[in-house]
């Protein structure tokens, strides 16, 4: 199949209707096998159109009825031909009724009768008879006894099947992504060109996932849940000894992923633990403030330095900040500098906050204010710190321990997982906005992409300038961050598959051109492994493959097994003379 007409004309065909979340049916495939992801390993799936869901676990509900059925037909045929020649001479009633009866329900009323005609009859003969004359019908009770069992257990097995099924049958609502959807702007490209409808699909492409990240954090629906993988701390520390009015303290933060979460079908047990520290770096402010008589005092910022790895970074902002807001940056290695791969990031947070008018004051180091002379209103300080982080990334897999490096060099002992899985792992993972720049950590990554809406005091801001600074703090500003870091990373692949009938209207040639995408080929075709992730949507219905697959092979086999006594029976009757199938007088066993 050419190219054309397997990555581009099918996806603008099967557009459909986009569920609840957004995404459209082109961006995932239905009837194909996948591995659902689960803690501790996959399971074989299959997904179906969540329309056709009910008529499916329906079907396979009677199939599994028809096991019953067949398993009792299997047991009736049995007692029939295995039952002794001594047992056929006594008339156990419990045998010749189930000989008489197919039904599974009406033979456990049957059943339950002749336990009550056994017991009374024993009970009045006892009244009349010694004890040591009467005999206990053992032999009809015991027969009684198992077949009603056999009868009961065969009824509640269909009643529970058809209760069990179908939560059992359904594991989920997902379906494999589509390969030919997944999109990753091409770094190269995208920084030499000049289109800005190319950088606007770049943008706007990992904006999306960003700002539902955060939408999600704010709207505190999985506070319980981002209490479990993440982890942060607030430890209190000296400030300076000429900031002693203000307070100071070192923030440390743990977000734990796993392939599961993320939704990667062959590495469900693939976890990633990033590890970080935050320090405000009051030194790196200058006390020089730029100004003069014409334009207000703004601040300077030194940063990393007398640093050996990165240059140092002078940075300066020259006007009052309108909202609060803040930079997120790498560092830029020295020329010559070939640092050696190490999974310890840095990145920095600066914060323009200052000369903001606030109604209370604050002494946190991002919200620090003083008083103007002769006004009321406090304002945020202009010698802000900024805020140096380290983030370490550990990566493990059943026992094994390494970094990024090794899962995209493929080091990881019996990891199944594809170049283009490694790939999307190392775009957020490991981004970079320059060669010359270290990759940025997810957290700074998200940061980046909010802009302006990265800190919480501004998303607490009913209108420019009416900021709260009592209730503002840096330590809220990052663990929002970091919360919307773990949410972010849930969706990292799903943020990459987009809606090609979209991007096409939008971006013209620069999705039909695959030059643009990191996830194709020199020849256009998707990595391999592109689509090993699976997408979650209400529009789909995941069915366990292996149930789809064993419940017909169990039919078959549970009738082939009915039809085998049938005609085993059938050949004992034929070469003894008897009708089984009509027994009701005793002139049969003559």
């Amino acid at each position: 199949m050419s190219e054309n007409t397997s990555s581009i004309l099918p996806v603008e065909q099967t557009l459909g209707y986009p569920d609840a979340n957004g995404i459209y049916p082109s961006q995932y495939i239905i009837g194909k096998h996948f591995v659902m992801p689960f803690p501790g390993g996959g399971k074989n799936a299959i997904a179906v159109p969540r329309s056709q869901e009910i008529y499916i676990t329906s079907l396979y509900t009677i199939l599994v009825t028809a096991i019953f059925a067949a398993w009792w037909i299997t047991i009736t045929i049995g007692v029939r031909y295995l039952s002794p020649k001594r047992l056929m001479n006594q008339y156990p009633i419990a045998v010749v009724a189930t000989w008489k009866i197919t039904e599974p329900v009406q033979a456990s009323i049957v059943m339950l009768k002749c336990c009550y005609d056994i017991l009374t009859a024993y009970w009045i003969a006892s009244k009349s008879i010694p004890p040591a004359q009467l005999e206990f019908p053992w032999i009809n009770f015991t027969i009684t006894i198992v077949i009603l069992l056999a009868a009961i257990g065969t009824v509640l097995g269909g009643v529970v099947a058809g209760v069990i099924l179908p939560s059992r049958f359904v594991i989920g609502n997902a379906a494999p992504a589509n390969p030919y959807t997944v999109f990753f702007m091409n770094l190269d490209l995208y920084l030499r060109s000049e289109q800005s409808a190319m950088k606007g699909l770049q943008l706007f492409q990992l904006r999306g996932p960003a700002s539902r990240a955060i939408a999600t954090v704010d709207s505190g629906s999985l506070q319980q849940q981002l209490t479990k993988s993440v982890l942060f701390e607030q430890i209190e520390t000296p400030p300076p000894d000429d900031r002693s009015q203000e307070t100071s303290y070192t923030m440390t933060y743990t977000i734990t992923m796993t392939g599961h979460e993320m939704g990667l079908q062959h590495a469900s047990d693939l976890t990633v633990r990033l590890n970080g520290t935050c320090k405000f770096m009051y030194e790196w402010v200058y006390d020089d403030i730029l100004g003069n008589s014409s334009q207000p005092p703004s601040p300077v910022w030194t940063l990393w330095p007398n640093d050996e790895l990165y240059k140092p970074s002078n940075l300066s902002w020259k006007y009052p900040a309108q909202v609060p807001m803040a930079w997120f940056l790498t560092p830029e290695l020295r020329e010559g500098v070939r640092p050696m791969p190490q999974p310890i990031s840095q990145f920095v947070v600066l914060p323009i906050l200052w000369d903001l008018e606030t109604d209370f004051g604050s002494n946190d180091p991002w919200y620090y204010t003083h008083h103007l002379s002769g006004d009321d209103h406090p304002v945020i300080d202009l010698r802000r710190p900024p805020l140096q982080c380290w983030e370490m990334q550990t990566w493990s897999y059943r026992g094994w321990i390494g970094t990024l490096v090794d899962v995209r060099e493929h080091k990881v002992p019996n990891l199944d997982l594809s170049d283009g899985a490694t790939r999307v792992l190392e775009k957020f993972f490991d981004w970079k906005n320059s060669e010359s720049r270290m990759g940025s950590p997810l957290l700074c990554f998200l940061g980046t992409l909010l802009q302006p809406l990265a800190l919480e005091s501004f998303s607490r801001m009913e209108e420019p300038g009416e900021l709260d600074a009592n209730i503002a703090s840096a330590s809220a500003d990052i663990k929002r961050l970091v919360y919307g870091a773990h949410v972010m990373a849930k969706e990292l692949f799903r943020s990459t598959v987009i809606d090609y009938g979209k991007w096409l209207s939008q971006g013209g040639d620069l999705v039909k051109n695959h030059s643009y995408n990191a996830l194709r080929m020199d020849d256009g075709q998707p990595f391999p492994g592109n689509g090993d992730f699976v997408i979650y949507t209400e529009s789909a219905a995941t069915l366990r493959l292996e149930d789809m697959v064993a419940i017909p092979v169990v039919l078959t086999v549970s009738w082939l097994v009915v039809i085998l006594l049938w005609w085993l029976v059938s050949r004992q009757e034929a070469a003894e003379g008897k009708c089984y199938s009509v027994c009701g007088s005793s002139e049969i066993w003559a």
